[in-house]
């Protein structure tokens, strides 16, 4: 297989992956956000866009330096350097989403009175 189809044959891969997670990602949001009245809906989104807001700042930077040793590693047909970077690429993320997620909840109770000025969003960002 030349280098061109993989290319593209990966692209669209990555796009359609992309286009389904995203219909998800909205479904998922709208099963949450139907029964809510529109003061608990707009609350839910500020608290939702936060927490996204939080989780974004997780990576840091590190995917694309990821990307680019993942495929130097892959050419070279250095597998154990490519698994050891995919591990620690994983447990990077999952540090820093740890230190994320411990941060929001022991914040929690001053974000919600002070940040949404609102009690409820305890339970929301709970």
């Amino acid at each position: 297989m030349s280098y061109t189809r993989l290319v593209i044959r990966n692209a669209i891969v990555f796009v359609v992956l992309g286009v389904l997670s995203s219909i998800v990602f909205y479904l998922w949001r709208l099963m949450l956000a139907h029964p809510l009245t529109p003061y608990e809906f707009g609350l839910f989104f500020a608290c939702f866009s936060f927490i996204g807001l939080v989780t974004g700042l997780k990576e840091l930077g590190t995917s694309s330096a990821a990307v680019k040793y993942i495929a130097h590693y892959c050419a070279k047909r250095r597998w154990a350097l490519m698994r050891e970077t995919m591990i620690w690429f994983f447990l990077w993320q999952l540090l820093c989403f740890g230190v994320a997620a411990v941060g929001v909840l022991v914040f929690l109770k001053p974000l919600a009175t002070f940040y949404f000025k609102d009690p409820n969003a305890t339970s929301v960002m709970l």
